[in-house]
């Protein structure tokens, strides 16, 4: 009787952990999240992925390239996802320094009641940047969003 109390014992901690697998999956990808929230109620979201590199480029000798997308998500006060502004960077580190070469945006609109207006795209340093007009009935609201590699590769 005591093997078969350790067998469910056993199967029970594993039936946990199998099920606890997926939730700590989801933390680690939330943790890439960052939340701003606004007086009206209305929030965005920023995160970063990076770009899979493609076969054959290659950066200066000794050098990694490295590419990313940050993007900010607005949402309404309603929680209805309105627009969303990208930077994509390219950038060069050796494991002392890191330097941005390549800086561009996009943009997308989920809301029919948005509307893009401009949008521009810098670098300088270590720092790839985006900003963007979007107008709603005539009301503009400008974001920024900037994505930054350090010496060893880790975009923040």
């Amino acid at each position: 009787m005591w093997s078969w109390k350790r067998l469910l014992s056993i199967s029970l901690c594993f039936a946990c952990l199998m099920v606890m697998s997926p939730l700590a999956l989801a933390t680690d990808v939330e943790e890439n999240q960052f939340v701003t929230y606004y007086a009206d109620g209305s929030y965005s979201v920023t995160k970063i992925t990076y770009d899979k590199q493609e076969d054959g480029i290659s950066a200066q000798a000794g050098a990694s390239e490295i590419r990313g997308t940050k993007q900010r998500d607005h949402y309404s006060n309603s929680d209805k996802l309105l627009w969303t502004l990208y930077v994509h960077g390219t950038f060069t580190c050796d494991g002392r320094t890191s330097k941005a070469t390549v800086a561009d945006y996009s943009y997308t609109i989920y809301d029919p009641d948005w509307s893009f207006v401009s949008g521009s795209a810098s670098y300088s340093g270590s720092t790839a940047r985006a900003t963007g007009k979007f107008s709603w009935y005539g009301i503009t609201s400008s974001a920024s969003v900037s994505l930054t590699c350090s010496a060893n590769g880790v975009l923040s």
